[in-house]
């Protein structure tokens, strides 16, 4: 039981990680492109 909740709290925490850097390269990705669209 102890191993299966230390397993599902790792797995969540890195899945919550991976999401928030997809999230920000998304964001990122999205002003870089407004950026240069505004340069040229």
């Amino acid at each position: 039981m102890f191993s299966i909740t230390v397993i599902d709290s790792l797995y969540v925490r890195q899945t919550g990680c991976a999401i928030r850097i997809i999230s920000n390269l998304l964001v990122n990705t999205h002003l870089f492109f407004v950026h240069e669209c505004k340069i040229f």
